[in-house]
Order: C-alpha cells, then sequence, then structure tokens
C-alpha cells in the first residue's frame, strides 16, 4: 500500500499520510487495512496536491474526511467543491492589510514581540476560510510589520539568494529570501527547478 502512495512521489510526506492519517482513522474505526475506505491512488492524489500547494495541509485533512466518507477522484473533488489553497499574493495581501489597519496597537506589540505574529496569521486565516497559503500569510506578516526582515521596506527588491538541492532528476534552489521575479513573486521555501 505505501509503495503504491510513495511511488513518485514525496517519500516522507506520504509515509506521514500512511502512517498518521490512514492508520490513524483506521485504527479509530477498527478496520484493517484491506477494509480502507481510502484508496493508495486516491491517498497519493491527496499528496500530489498538498506537494504541489494546490491544497494546505489543513485543507488536505478536510478532503481525507471527504475521500474516508464519499470517495472520489481527489483533484475533482478539489476542483468542484473550491477547496484550493489561495496563493494569489494579491488576494493574501488585502487580507493582511485589512487585517494590520484593524489591529495598530497589535502590530506595535508584534513589533516588541515577533512571536505575536502567530495571532495575525490565525486572523488572515480565518478571514480567508483557512485557504491562503501559511508561509506566505507568514512571509507577508512580516515584511509588511517589519519583523525578522533583513531588508525592511525593499523585501520587493531584494536579491535572490538561495540553496540549491540536487534530487535524481533535476537541481532545485530553494529560495531564502522574497523576491520578484518574472512578474511572480517568490517566497522562502519556495523550490525552483533549474
Amino acid at each position: 500500500f505505501f509503495e503504491k502512495v510513495a511511488r513518485g512521489r514525496d517519500a516522507k510526506l506520504s509515509a506521514n499520510w500512511v502512517i498518521n492519517e490512514l492508520f490513524g482513522r483506521l485504527n479509530k474505526e477498527g478496520f484493517d487495512l484491506s477494509e480502507s475506505p481510502v484508496s493508495a491512488d486516491q491517498l497519493g492524489g491527496l499528496v500530489d496536491l498538498v506537494k504541489d500547494g494546490t491544497i494546505s495541509g489543513k485543507i488536505a485533512k478536510d478532503l481525507f474526511e471527504i475521500l474516508w466518507t464519499e470517495g472520489g477522484d481527489p483533484a475533482e473533488i478539489v476542483e468542484t467543491r473550491g477547496m484550493k489553497q489561495v496563493t494569489d499574493l494579491g488576494a493574501i495581501e488585502a487580507e493582511v492589510d485589512k487585517i494590520i489597519a484593524a489591529n495598530p496597537d497589535k502590530v506595535e506589540q508584534a513589533r516588541a514581540k515577533p512571536g505575536l505574529v502567530g495571532w495575525f496569521v490565525g486572523q488572515v486565516m480565518k478571514a480567508t476560510g483557512g485557504k491562503a497559503n501559511p508561509q506566505a500569510v507568514d512571509d507577508l506578516l512580516k515584511a509588511k510589520i517589519g519583523i525578522d526582515h533583513p531588508h525592511k521596506g525593499q523585501h520587493r527588491k531584494m536579491i535572490a539568494l538561495g540553496q540549491y538541492l540536487r534530487t535524481d532528476q533535476q537541481i532545485n534552489l530553494v529560495i531564502m529570501h522574497p523576491i520578484d521575479k518574472l512578474r511572480r513573486r517568490l517566497w522562502p521555501g519556495d523550490i525552483v527547478r533549474c
């Protein structure tokens, strides 16, 4: 089962979903693996959607619940039910701006205690129904509030600094600082194929 889920996919992410989510639910329901209502192909499809950023981890858990109770094709379910993660930085930035404008006192507190940025992230996630990319929200908030950011106010003009990761198929650059490239913003953690 695991081999089928992991074939051609991120093995660690696949293992996490098989062990934590699937086996956890099977144990809770008292089912054997052969009785699983979620097939290896369905779980593999869910892993693909998480890996390519179509859905977040939170949305993936909701999708897993749908697969468990109703079945279906994960990609179709995400498309028909509007479960895609919001990656449009313009939309995320609008929500971030609203939350910052509505809470100037908390902004000052967050500048003094950077750990309070998590509260802002939570508010933006709540406002977007949990569909915003949490890393993009965090990075954008830190840039706008001026926390933990080496080039405060200049995040769009920064030069790409990164770390190369080599896999069997390709070399990837993991972005370490936000940049704009070819009209597409890149954020820390983004992976660019080289």
